[in-house]
């Protein structure tokens, strides 16, 4: 399973997209451009953090087979997101555009994937061709599967590596 550390990282992650949004945001106010430019990078940064932490999780971690009975896509946790977070984000307009009001968005925001063990649910993920599965194995179990395939069939799945104890990423 992944490290404290890692999984801050993941979680840190989440916020790229509310960063980028920010970088348009102070953009359209043309008087904030080099701070445009600075949130774009850092979010751009986290998103190639996001993407190696995957790549690196699937070499280091243990492998283990499974037994799927089932499974069906689980891709509606991303649009979620954004209706949940990204569109009153760009509601608020120049009032996102405060340091302080920006940080307490983005530290709310933190701990609640935190809390919620919801850091699999990142669009990052997603824009790098990462589709999730809800599989449910043969002994009754449940789990959310990470991977670059499109699956037909939960024969398709075999080999993973577990992230968390119900969030798997595909091994083979």
């Amino acid at each position: 399973m992944l490290s404290v550390l890692m999984k801050f990282a993941l979680v840190l992650t989440t916020i790229a997209p509310i960063g980028i949004t920010l970088s348009f945001l102070l953009y359209q106010n043309n008087e904030e451009v080099l701070w445009s430019i600075f949130a774009l990078f850092c979010s751009l940064s986290l998103c190639a953090i996001c993407h190696q932490i995957i790549i690196s999780s699937a070499k280091k971690l243990n492998k283990t087979t499974i037994a799927a009975a089932s499974i069906k896509p689980a891709d509606k946790e991303i649009s979620g997101y954004f209706v949940a977070y990204m569109l009153p984000v760009l509601g608020g307009g120049k009032y996102f555009l405060e340091p302080s009001t920006f940080l307490f968005f983005a530290l709310m925001f933190f701990v609640f994937i935190w809390a919620s063990k919801s850091f699999y649910a990142n669009p990052v993920l997603a824009v790098c061709g990462y589709k999730f599965y809800e599989v449910q194995l043969t002994n009754g179990a449940n789990l959310l599967f990470i991977t670059k395939k499109s699956l037909n069939k939960p024969a398709d799945i075999s080999i993973v590596n577990y992230i968390t104890s119900h969030t798997v990423l595909d091994a083979t």
